[in-house]
């Protein structure tokens, strides 16, 4: 399998994304309605977990709420218990990914720094250059939510994950899928193997760094 070098970005545009939760231990339900503005850190989601069997008695668990990801306005909801919401927004399209959304402020990881900035629990960590096993296990182990970097070592990815890469992309149930990854949303921009991230992408997500961004690894 190959990838065209570079994913596509685009400034600014006008479009459309379906907030939801993909997986079966959950029910989603939207707390918004269609034509209400909301904002990027706004819960438009709440998700009622499953009960945990403990010793043969059920427990339920604590709601869990998402927030929108993006500021913009709701469209619609859906049946599956999606929020539409229609946004102006930049866009960034990797070559693969894996993991459902997750939204976080993005930061830009600085390794040539004697001492890097510290990444705060739940951002999205932009990192310049080819990610490793390692990395990503330290980012789950910091409480990071995504990472978007230039490319990865197939035995990497498919170590972190789990799972043979090539059985996640051609799996027809996508949410299934989702439920076994781990925690910990990727997107690499130039696909597998050790190279670069293009200059006009990382000057791209340099700019919004501070900025809430909304992330899906669903190749």
């Amino acid at each position: 399998m190959t990838y065209p070098p570079g994913g596509s970005l685009v400034t600014q545009i006008e479009t459309q994304r379906e907030r939801r939760f993909a997986g079966y231990n959950a029910r989603s339900i939207p707390l918004v309605y269609p034509g209400q503005d909301v904002l990027a850190d706004q819960p438009v989601i709440r998700l009622e977990l499953n009960e945990n069997q403990v010793e043969g008695q059920s427990q339920p668990r604590a709601p869990v709420v998402i927030p929108s990801g993006l500021r913009g306005q709701v469209v619609k909801t859906t049946a599956r218990g999606g929020v539409v919401i229609k946004t102006r927004a930049a866009l960034l399209t990797g070559n693969i990914g894996a993991g459902q959304q997750v939204a976080g402020l993005l930061s830009v990881w600085q390794p040539a720094r004697s001492r890097p900035s510290p990444v705060p629990a739940g951002a999205i960590l932009v990192i310049p250059g080819p990610a490793d096993f390692g990395m990503l296990r330290q980012a789950v182990a910091s409480g990071v939510v995504g990472i978007v970097a230039s490319s990865i070592e197939m035995r990497d990815l498919e170590g972190f994950l789990g799972l043979d890469v090539f059985d996640l992309l051609n799996c027809i149930d996508v949410d299934m899928a989702q439920a076994r990854l781990p925690s910990l949303t990727l997107l690499f921009t130039e696909g597998l193997g050790s190279l670069p991230m293009p200059a006009p992408t990382l000057q791209l997500l340099t700019h919004y760094q501070g900025s809430i961004a909304l992330l899906s690894g669903i190749t």
